[in-house]
């Protein structure tokens, strides 16, 4: 019996160990960075000075010797990857160089392809797939796999054999990277109500969901901008989202009904292969320029301060979105260029990121953290294969959308 007891008192001490630190992770960077939630700000302050490490060893580097690097936050490390070991010392010993050598690893590229090599694979195979036209078909670059990735859906690997067929006889030694994603679930039990007229305002959030009357497209809200000719606000969400200008309505999250008009998609993005959708605000609806998490106890709201002007091409620091089906998740930066192939057509993709999302994300806002509860904008989700998403970047949709930011 006194065994007995002993047992249960040892278990009962395991699971008080073990309860601060899963109830600490309640925000979903600290859940991606296995940390408490009182380290993220100490981590993203970390992850500032890698990019910066990062930016001061690139100025000497040349796309002759290396294939690109990649930050890991949480090992206080970047790795760059290199084809050369030759200059790696002459580096190191560069005076701006010598203070942060503690942060730098230097290792081979697991195939012989200099981040010039990668960037002309990258092109021929972009050459070859708009020959064959794949759908749901992404293209980018791995520097850490050291080649190319093509990414697509299991369902649609019989639709795409031809393309699939012609990159294998071309590309060899090695071949490029094929990953497959299962298809999307679009099997949500809706209840359609009659939309009720309501006289109550709104509030809306980015992230948050929007509609058509009939649910036949389910998307989310990116951000609220200003026009630059009439100022007028309106709501930036995908064009994928667009059904023929029909009027959209508000649909928050956890709820399959729809409520409030929002107004009409009365732009979509045809030209330079950009993906974006603007929204005219018509309803009884009040935007924000806030991002939902309501996942959260603490932030439930998160501000947006600004635009995230750094550059893209800091690989592996954290990328997080919000949207109406998985709601705020975070994963990491994969490749900063890719292209996307779907039903209707391709179109370039700013960033690419590991991360967990749904066709019903689609417009959300994508975003870096500045501190736990302040966020600059990157751009909107576009579209994503199994837990791969794809993004526009911000600057791109401001400036053919003739937008500004809205703060």
């Amino acid at each position: 019996m006194r065994n007995i007891y002993f047992l249960i008192i040892l278990l009962f001490i395991l699971i008080l160990q073990k309860y601060p630190i899963i109830n600490a992770q309640r925000e979903a960077l600290a859940r991606l960075w296995s940390v408490q939630d009182d380290e993220i700000d100490d981590l993203i302050d970390r992850e500032v000075e890698l990019i910066d490490a990062d930016h001061i060893v690139k100025r000497h580097l040349n796309d002759d010797v290396y294939s690109g690097s990649y930050i890991r936050t949480t090992d206080n490390n970047i790795i760059f990857y290199i084809t050369d070991a030759t200059p790696v010392n002459a580096i190191r010993n560069l005076p701006d160089v010598k203070p942060i050598n503690h942060l730098l690893t230097f290792e081979r590229s697991v195939n012989t392809f200099n981040l010039h090599d990668l960037k002309d694979r990258y092109r021929n195979l972009t050459r070859l797939a708009f020959q064959y036209s794949p759908e749901l078909v992404a293209i980018f670059i791995d520097v850490t796999l050291n080649n190319i990735v093509i990414a697509s859906y299991h369902g649609y690997y019989p639709t795409n054999r031809e393309f699939i067929d012609a990159v294998n006889r071309q590309f060899v030694n090695p071949a490029p990277v094929f990953e497959y994603g299962n298809l999307p679930n679009t099997n949500e039990q809706h209840y359609l109500n009659d939309i009720s007229r309501r006289t109550v305002r709104m509030r809306m959030l980015d992230g948050d969901g929007l509609c058509d009357l009939h649910q036949n497209v389910t998307c989310s809200i990116g951000f609220l901008a200003r026009r630059n000719e009439t100022h007028e606000n309106v709501i930036v969400t995908s064009g994928r989202c667009d059904l023929f200008e029909q009027e959209y309505f508000f649909k928050p999250w956890g709820s399959l009904d729809v409520h409030n008009l929002i107004g009409r998609m009365d732009r979509v993005s045809k030209y330079h292969m950009i993906d974006f959708g603007i929204v005219s605000i018509e309803g009884n609806v009040e935007p924000t320029i806030t991002i939902r998490n309501t996942d959260s106890p603490i932030y439930p709201e998160i501000n947006i301060i600004g635009r995230n002007g750094m550059e893209n091409n800091h690989l592996g620091i954290h990328s997080c979105k919000s949207g109406y089906f998985t709601h705020l998740t975070c994963g990491y930066l994969r490749s900063n260029e890719a292209i996307y192939f779907d039903a209707l057509d391709p179109y370039r993709i700013s960033y690419v990121i590991n991360i967990e999302n749904h066709i019903w994300d689609i417009g959300g806002p994508v975003f870096h953290y500045s501190d736990i509860n302040n966020v600059y904008l990157s751009g909107i989700l576009t579209g994503g294969i199994g837990n791969i998403g794809l993004a526009t970047d911000i600057d791109k949709i401001l400036i053919r959308g003739g937008l500004s930011l809205e703060l």
